[in-house]
Parts: structure tokens; C-alpha cells; sequence
């Protein structure tokens, strides 16, 4: 058996080499294509770029570009670093890049492409058909816009507007009444990130009896709130609770003055969302005048409104005064929405920085907020970590004082002037 192994031995020898020399040899060989195929691309990159960027005496680098797009190897790879260079430049580029690709063959690989079974491929060759922007392309995404595939659809709207910002917000706004939800929504967000642009055409959507949620946000979104503002206010009496809900919510971003007695009305809605949304609007919006309709919803019988609304009072000039006065005084879900608006108007207003302002006034309103927090025990939690905590010194030493100073007997709970019925409130 020894025998036999040594006999074998120089064999196995020879084979284990064999195998190294096979790998290293594999392995060098690899090295070498993708040092050959990473020079190529460097290459071709740079011929593309030579011309997109409209460097003098391109000719040459034409001339290798078409030679490179003779094979379909060759068109692929012009294809994909036409894509990624796209992304990189504008203007008059944009437009070398789209002729180059109507030159070289890439256009009417992707016009074939858009037919192709797979809807995969058909996806791809829209998006990149966006990407490139191949003017040519226009009426092919049309029909890729009526797809029996909806990502096919989304790719070729995507494009659309790459090509033809102008006319895709109606196309697009056409769309959504029929596509299923997932596309709409991509729909919906593609139409707002042509921003103020849209909105024209949104309007006549809208005009046109298409008032729903999706529409509102979209007009919302593009941007606009002077044109916006009308179409909520008056989607605020809509019979559809969700579009009011749509409308009080789309509100709460920039509404001004004129949209208040609109919220006024919505505090008294059946729909606990709107009443809530128009409550931030109100006091996002800060006229005084709104802080007797806000404290009359703070008897609502949903937590979330309450607290929306003691938010608002405390947005509102004067309104962290009139908190204050209702903590103590009022029942007891009252004092509780109070304080909570309170304890957000420290957190999110600056309201501890007024405890050391040079204003007397400011000083006295912060001092009497802490102290009417300091009667609610399981309120002075979030002043005891300030105290600790707080970046200013003086902040900290001057909470600190009045976190220090004994707790006054409460007093009788009395409903406060200030709150009224709350049917007489709105």
C-alpha cells in the first residue's frame, strides 16, 4: 500500500500543479478581460462625452461611436452609458445626446423595445426612452401610456413629462380616473412635481367634476396656496367627508386670512379629522380673533381634537395666556387639553427662552405658563428635565426657581368666562 502511495505520489503532484497553474491561468485571464472591457467603456465614455459636450473636432469620436454601435454588444453598452450621462447634463447636451442616439441606432432599438412581450423590457425601454430624451419617442409613449401593464404605463407617463412637461399634466390628470390605486398614486406624485405648472390644469380637472381626495392633495402639493385656497374653502362644505377631510388638511399648509371663516365653520363638523385640520389651520393662521371658537373646542368629545385645538390657542398672540387661565379653572378634560397645549407650546414655540426675555411682559406670561403647569403634577416632568438640561443657563436656573417655589392650594374648578356652549362657540 506504501508502495503503491509513493508510486502515485509524483502523479498526484503533478495534477495538484496542474490544477494551480489552471486556476492562476483562469484567473489571469479574467483579470485581463475586465481590464480589457473597464478600457473599453473608459473609452467609449469618453468619445460619448467628447460629443455630447460639443467638443471641438468630434468627427473622430463619431466615427468610433458608430463603429461601436455596429454590434448589438456595442449598442447595448452605448445605450446604458448614454443613460448614466444623461442624468449629469442639460441644455444644448441634452440635445447632441438625443441626436447621437437617433444616429447610432439606440432610438429605434428602444422604439422596438417598447413592443417587446416581456413588459419588463417595455418599462425599461420607456424609462430609458425618458432618460435619453428622445424627442422622436413622443407618440410611442403615447401608446405606452395605454399599456396593459400599469408599470408600463407609470414608465411611459414618467418619460412623457421629460419630454413634454407642458402638455403631461393634462395627459397624465386624464389617467388617474381610471388607473388602479398604486399607479394613481405614482400618478398623482408625478403630476405634483411639476409643481405650480400643474396647477391650471389641476383646476380644470377639478372644474370638470373630478373633486376628489387625490386631486385636492395634488393641487396642494403643486404648490400654490393663493390657488389652492378657494377650491378648499370650498371643498370644506363638500358632501364626500374625505374631501373635507382632504380640504381642512390641505388648509393647514399657508391658508390666510380669508380661508378663516371657512374654518370657522368646519369646527362644527361631523367629521372629527376636519374639525382637527381646521383647528391647525386657525392657528397656523394667528388673528386673535379665532381663540374663542378654538377654547369652545376644547370640550370636544375626541382627545385628538382637543389637543389640535390647544395647540392652536397656543400659536395664537396671547393664546398661552388663555391656557393658563383655564388650567384650575375648568373641567377637568378642559384643564387637561390645556395643559397639554401648554406643554407643546415649551417644547416646539421657545416659550422657556421668554422666561429670561428682556420684556417684562413675555417674562410674566412664561412665568405664569410654568407655574399653571407646576399645579399639574404629572405635567412637570418635561420643566424638571428642562431645568436639568436646557442649553441656557439662565433658563435653566430661572426654571429651576419656580419649579422650587410650593405648590398652591388648586382651586375651584369654575368654567372660565371665556368658555362658552360649545354650539354658541362656532
Amino acid at each position: 500500500m506504501r508502495t503503491t502511495f509513493l508510486a502515485a505520489l509524483p502523479l498526484l503532484s503533478a495534477a495538484v500543479v496542474a490544477v494551480v497553474v489552471a486556476v492562476a491561468v483562469l484567473r489571469g485571464g479574467r483579470r485581463r478581460r475586465i481590464r480589457r472591457v473597464t478600457a473599453i467603456r473608459a473609452d467609449v465614455r469618453r468619445d460619448l462625452l467628447a460629443v455630447v459636450l460639443g467638443r471641438e473636432d468630434d468627427s473622430e469620436a463619431r466615427r468610433r461611436l458608430q463603429d461601436v454601435a455596429r454590434r448589438k454588444s456595442g449598442r447595448h453598452l452605448l445605450r446604458d452609458l448614454a443613460t448614466s450621462v444623461a442624468g449629469t447634463v442639460r441644455g444644448e447636451a441634452d440635445g447632441r445626446l438625443s441626436e447621437l442616439a437617433a444616429a447610432v441606432g439606440i432610438e429605434a432599438e428602444l422604439l422596438e423595445q417598447l413592443r417587446d412581450p416581456d413588459q419588463n423590457r417595455r418599462a425599461a425601454a420607456a424609462e430609458t426612452i425618458g432618460a435619453l430624451r428622445l424627442p422622436m419617442a413622443v407618440e410611442a409613449l403615447h401608446i405606452a401610456m395605454r399599456d396593459d401593464a400599469a408599470d408600463v404605463r407609470v414608465a411611459a407617463a414618467t418619460a412623457y413629462i421629460r419630454l413634454d412637461a407642458h402638455r403631461a399634466a393634462p395627459a397624465l390628470l386624464r389617467m388617474l380616473g381610471t388607473e388602479e390605486e398604486r399607479a394613481a398614486e405614482r400618478l398623482a406624485d408625478l403630476v405634483s412635481l411639476l409643481g405650480p405648472a400643474a396647477a391650471p390644469a389641476v383646476l380644470e380637472q377639478i372644474g370638470a367634476g373630478e373633486r376628489t381626495p387625490r386631486m385636492l392633495r395634488v393641487l396642494v402639493a403643486c404648490g400654490d396656496p393663493m390657488i389652492a385656497q378657494p377650491v378648499m374653502v370650498e371643498a370644506l362644505a363638500a358632501p364626500d367627508s374625505r374631501v373635507r377631510v382632504e380640504a381642512a388638511r390641505g388648509l393647514t399648509r399657508g391658508a390666510t386670512t380669508l380661508a378663516v371663516p371657512g374654518l370657522l365653520a368646519a369646527l362644527g363638523d361631523p367629521d372629527e379629522e376636519v374639525r382637527a385640520h381646521a383647528a391647525t389651520a386657525l392657528g397656523q393662521i394667528g388673528v386673535p380673533q379665532v381663540v374663542p371658537a378654538l377654547v369652545g373646542l376644547l370640550d370636544d368629545p375626541q382627545w385628538s381634537v382637543r389637543q389640535r385645538a390647544a395647540a392652536a390657542v397656543a400659536a395664537v398672540p396671547g393664546g398661552v395666556t388663555v391656557l393658563t387661565d383655564l388650567i384650575g379653572r375648568s373641567p377637568q378634560f378642559v384643564t387637561t387639553a390645556a395643559a397639554t397645549g401648554l406643554q407643546q407650546a415649551f417644547v416646539g414655540t421657545g416659550l422657556l427662552t421668554d422666561l429670561i426675555a428682556d420684556d417684562p411682559a413675555r417674562r410674566g406670561v412664561a412665568e405664569a405658563a410654568v407655574a399653571a403647569l407646576v399645579q399639574r403634577g404629572q405635567m412637570t416632568a418635561l420643566l424638571t428635565e428642562a431645568a436639568a438640561r436646557y442649553p441656557h443657563p439662565g433658563v435653566r436656573e430661572r426654571l429651576g426657581a419656580l419649579l422650587a417655589v410650593p405648590v398652591p392650594q388648586q382651586r375651584d374648578h369654575r368654567q372660565p368666562a371665556v368658555t362658552r356652549d360649545r354650539a354658541d362657540a362656532r
